[in-house]
């Protein structure tokens, strides 16, 4: 969630930077006179080309991270549902276990205990099949 806050973060601010670069090398507002009237006009074009360039350099950096983030959540996604479904398999398979060892037949010739899966009785040696 960390990347997706941060991308969103950056993506905005390069938006910002844009607009406030642009606001400047144009001289647009009134709030840009204040500017101009604290700093020389030079200095203060400068400052709206480099905010122009870092606006998109920020920008792209944003999209970046918000896909990675996205990705990042996807493949978290992911590997929950795997380990959930690792766990389920897991748990069949001990049933079908318990099951298993829980089978057990009588021997036709001697009524011996033996397990299901057995073919030769323990006790008589008899085949069940």
């Amino acid at each position: 969630m960390h990347l997706l806050t941060r991308g969103t973060f950056l993506l905005i601010l390069g938006l910002i930077s844009c607009q406030f670069g642009w606001l400047l090398v144009l001289h647009q507002t009134s709030l840009m006179n204040l500017v101009l009237n604290m700093m020389p006009l030079q200095l203060v074009e400068v400052l709206g080309v480099i905010l122009q360039l870092l606006g998109p350099a920020l920008i792209a950096l944003g999209i970046v991270t918000l896909v990675n983030g996205i990705a990042v959540e996807v493949t978290r996604d992911q590997a929950r549902q795997l380990s959930e479904a690792l766990l389920r398999i897991e748990k069949m398979t001990r049933e079908l276990n318990v099951q298993r060892t829980q089978r057990t037949n009588t021997c036709r010739f001697c009524g011996a205990s033996i397990m299901a899966e057995d073919i030769f009785c323990s006790v008589c040696g008899r085949s069940q099949k």
